[in-house]
């Protein structure tokens, strides 16, 4: 798909998320929101990971002939990880607001908030500098997110579903 698309990266976020969803449904014997929520988690967080990735390494993929965003359209690659981002910015509350505490929600505000920013860093002036700085931030993200987790995971007896969201998955 590489060498004929650029949905390469959509494709592999798939890939990448499938297996963790798969884990969470045997692991809880259904497909329900806490696979869904780990899934989208990790779906939408490979975009700004992975824009920032290759625009590092957009040479190196242009010469392998991959029809890589980043190496195409770097501008658009930058408004890719904004708008996931975004997405993340509230797709995370909101799907694991079954699941976590209040604290967890507030608390992943923080590291969203810094998301954000270097998102935004990345739009504003999209060069190894700032791809760099969301890329190195993006491997943080994930251990952060999933310690808030498992944190402030409410017990099942104590799971309630504050925003509405159960209903989506049933």
């Amino acid at each position: 798909v590489s060498t004929q698309s650029t949905w390469d990266t959509w494709v592999g976020a798939v890939v990448g998320a499938i297996p963790p969803v798969m884990g969470v449904a045997a692991a809880t014997g259904a497909l329900g929101i806490p696979a869904v929520a780990v899934g989208f988690l990790l779906f939408v967080w490979q975009m700004p990971h992975f824009m920032a990735l290759s625009f590092m390494c957009k040479q190196d993929y242009q010469k392998a002939g991959y029809k890589m965003l980043s190496a195409i359209d770097p501008q658009r690659a930058a408004k890719v990880t904004l708008r996931h981002e975004i997405y993340l910015l509230i797709g995370v509350p909101l799907l694991f607001s079954t699941l976590c505490s209040m604290a967890f929600l507030v608390e992943s505000l923080a590291i969203h908030i810094w998301f954000l920013s270097r998102s935004k860093d990345f739009i504003r002036n999209p060069d190894a500098e700032s791809a760099r700085g969301l890329f190195l931030l993006s491997l943080y993200y994930l251990p952060i997110i999933m310690l808030l987790m498992i944190i402030h995971r409410l017990g099942e007896e104590d799971q309630t579903d504050i925003l509405g969201v159960a209903g989506l998955f049933s």
